[in-house]
């Protein structure tokens, strides 16, 4: 189960499997856009019948990356990650592999441990532009 908040800032849950995968991540075959799966166990295998990963589906469906986590994050971490990630990513210029490991290096000593679940599916030398 994902969630997002909706513009009154209820938490909306959303049950992604095999079924309505397509519903969510449309046109990533022509796109190729860096997934970025913000959200608690983002990667892991659902239940039975379920998707075994969603990193792997995106990938699949034409992502050209997917970040996404191992483990519950935490609510303060999540938006705390994805910024300083994009910062390295996008103004800093770094390959996604290594805007992932920089951002990692940023966090350590944190008492929230959560970063270290952030992980990679896709090519560390993939490069991002703002245009």
């Amino acid at each position: 189960y994902y969630w997002t908040l909706d513009e009154d800032g209820e938490a909306v849950n959303y049950e992604i499997n095999a079924s309505n995968i397509r519903g969510f991540f449309f046109n990533l075959e022509n796109n190729h856009p860096l997934v970025f799966g913000n959200a608690c166990a983002s990667t892991t295998g659902l239940a039975k019948g379920h998707l075994k990963g969603l990193g792997p589906v995106c990938l699949n469906l034409g992502a050209s990356a997917y970040i996404g986590t191992l483990a519950p994050i935490t609510r303060s971490m999540a938006p705390r990650f994805a910024s300083e990630f994009f910062r390295q990513l996008l103004h800093v210029g770094l390959p996604i592999g290594e805007a992932l490991m920089a951002t990692k290096e940023s966090l350590q000593g944190n008492a929230d441990p959560s970063w270290l679940f952030y992980c990679l599916y896709g090519s560390p030398d993939t490069c991002f532009v703002l245009e």
